[in-house]
């Protein structure tokens, strides 16, 4: 205790002069991992602190009971959905205004084109000033994004709350992966799995960001769920088809990593009626396939494929960008990604500093491993799969081209949290309440320190409702604003105009990116009748163009 609490004590003192002083530390991520060992090591002291002062029995009895309830009582089985769908809405709310996240952003866009009832629309005269990682092809304007999250997005855009998709697909996550937990652990699996989802900060993000994960995710698991847990009639086989259909429809190369042993799984339970199952999902890939056609031209070049060998899928020397100082993709790479997915993931898929998945390995005993191998084998292979892409895919919230695996990881943990209470008795003499004692404070950790730290970062990024605010505050009608983009070319700076964006430059502003004074005058003579006007995204100033600019 004395050590923990003399490390907690230099970490607050002397922790980020040794941050601000190093320039290999100033990364927007490397902080926050930083940050979250920072908070960790503050808190191990409290952490065993609880667990001396938990053994007491005026403590230790009501947790024991409170125990006791969640695994026998019915209300566990509403509350907990009830928690995770609040902490989603709270973080959609008050973390994210409502707005999409990231790559969300990508999505949204296809979703407001495909309310004009259009695949793509025309391309602008001058697409440099509304160039936000979109594509400008054969002179359309499209996203690069497969089109199924955009279509799961399309009716809350036409109610004008793209932001309900979140809660409403938390209901069926959640409810899913109690499904599943019950499937591979019984009722006790169904309770901790629940549990497990609901003080998530991986899930809870997730499901507040609007990202294109949240379809593939819920469309996967649902394809999971109709396969191991319902009759293996034709109604289940068409709809289990059509799940992975729509899976391949958000992310293709995810339903592909993904699906494989799901497939094999089809042909095992299903049988004759598996034929069904592959029919319903190819019906969904010629979608896809039709889209490719419409949009870029051929069947098989998918929209991303225009941004070159950024989203190159393989081993290349030319593929994305540099990352940690290593060109292209190559397995040495490989093995990089791989070693910091799972750093990220113990970090943020339940707070837990490093142990995050500390009990997936104890779910696979008594044979649960063997029983339950769709589960485990479907989310080995969509880690294979991006094994293949350049990228690792970490954000703040966590290892992101994992997210599919979370319900095998849910299960799991659930799983391996009921087995690991009797192995540490036996094995290392600890008392039968530790485990839960322990517990307690992590998840509670996990919601009052980890999710906040996590909010708190995604909160800057460029996202913001800033720039509306300050339009709909200078009452601006009939104008053309340009924002400032100190990050050209990258043009990350541009999407939060971008996110405004009407995809026929129509509407009462047209927010273009800032190309400095000469360039702009080429734009402004386009729009002869509005008004010019700058914005400065981080200084949030917006000002009239000087007339020394004007046309």
């Amino acid at each position: 205790m004395a050590v923990a609490v003399l490390l907690a004590a230099a970490v607050l003192l002397w922790g980020e002069r040794v941050v601000a002083g190093h320039h290999l530390l100033q990364g927007d991520m490397v902080r926050l991992h930083l940050h979250h060992l920072r908070n960790a090591l503050v808190a191990f002291p409290l952490f065993l602190a609880w667990l001396e002062f938990s053994r007491a029995r005026p403590v230790a009895r009501p947790l024991d009971r409170l125990r006791a309830w969640w695994l026998t009582s019915r209300a566990p089985l509403f509350i907990a959905p009830a928690v995770f769908v609040g902490l989603v809405l709270a973080v959609t709310f008050l973390g994210f205004s409502a707005l999409p996240k990231g790559d969300a952003l990508w999505c949204f866009f296809q979703t407001k084109i495909f309310a004009l009832g259009r695949l793509s629309v025309p391309a602008p005269v001058y697409p440099e000033f509304f160039w936000a990682r979109s594509i400008f092809h054969d002179g359309r304007w499209f996203s690069y994004t497969s089109p199924g999250h955009s279509l799961v997005l399309l009716p809350g855009y036409l109610l004008g709350a793209t932001w309900v998709l979140g809660p409403v697909a938390a209901v069926a996550f959640v409810w899913l992966a109690g499904q599943l937990g019950r499937t591979a652990f019984g009722s006790e699996g169904e309770r901790i799995s629940l549990l497990l989802v609901a003080v998530s900060p991986m899930a809870i993000v997730l499901f507040a960001s609007q990202d294109f994960h949240i379809t593939s995710l819920v469309f996967g698991c649902l394809a999971l769920y109709l396969l191991t847990r319902t009759r293996a009639d034709w109604p289940v086989s068409v709809a289990a088809g059509l799940c992975l259909g729509m899976m391949f429809l958000a992310r293709p190369l995810t339903a592909i990593g993904f699906g494989l042993p799901l497939m094999v799984y089809a042909v095992i339970k299903l049988r004759r009626r598996s034929a069904l199952f592959f029919l319903a999902g190819a019906a969904m890939v010629a979608l896809h396939l039709l889209y490719n056609r419409h949009l870029t031209g051929d069947w098989l070049t998918f929209p991303y494929q225009l941004m070159g060998k950024e989203h190159g899928v393989g081993f290349a020397p030319d593929f994305g960008v540099a990352t940690f100082g290593l060109q292209g993709h190559s397995p040495l790479k490989t093995l990089v990604n791989l070693g910091y997915n799972t750093f990220a993931l113990n970090l943020q898929l339940f707070g837990w500093l490093l142990v995050s998945a500390m009990f997936v390995p104890f779910g696979f005993s008594e044979g649960s491993g063997r029983r339950n191998w769709p589960l485990w084998s479907s989310a080995i292979g969509l880690v294979v799969a991006y094994a293949f892409y350049w990228f690792h895919g970490t954000t703040p919230w966590g290892a992101k081209y994992w997210s599919e695996a979370l319900p095998f990881l849910v299960v799991f943990t659930a799983g391996g949290i009921r087995n690991a209470g009797p192995l540490l008795e036996r094995w290392f003499s600890c008392r039968k309440d530790l485990l839960p004692r322990a517990l307690a404070f992590l998840m509670l950790y996990s919601l009052l320190v980890v999710l906040p730290t996590d909010i708190s970062a995604i909160r800057r990024w460029r996202e913001t409702p800033a720039l509306a605010n300050s339009v709909k505050a200078a009452g601006l009608h009939n104008a053309l604003v340009f924002i400032a983009d100190p990050d050209r070319p990258a043009g990350l700076s541009y999407t939060s105009g971008f996110m405004l964006t009407d995809p026929l430059l129509g509407g009462v502003v047209v927010y273009a990116r800032d190309l400095g004074p000469d360039e702009n005058r080429r734009l402004r003579l386009l729009y002869p009748d509005r008004s010019a006007w700058l914005y400065d995204l981080y200084d949030d100033e917006l000002a009239p163009v000087r007339d020394s600019s004007s046309p």
